[in-house]
């Protein structure tokens, strides 16, 4: 799968110390996978990197994907 990644998730990563390694990672191996619920279209993707737990937010385009925005949230207690 190739990552394409909109420039608006480019500023949020580099804002928020994410890497195209941590999506990638979290794409290949959600915790949990779900369609957006206000935005149709679009995918959201939560997985565990490392001590941090990220939300991707995305559309699938055939076999790639189309990174919208990426950002930490906190981790289950």
């Amino acid at each position: 799968m190739q990552l394409i990644i909109a420039p608006h998730a480019l500023k949020r990563m580099r804002e928020r110390n994410i890497s195209e390694h941590d999506i990638r990672a979290v794409l290949d191996r959600p915790e949990i996978e779900f369609p957006d619920q206000e935005i149709p279209g679009r995918t959201v993707a939560i997985g565990e990197i490392g001590a941090r737990r990220i939300k991707v937010h995305f559309i699938r385009q055939g076999d790639d994907a189309l990174i919208i925005t990426v950002y930490p949230v906190e981790k289950r207690p």
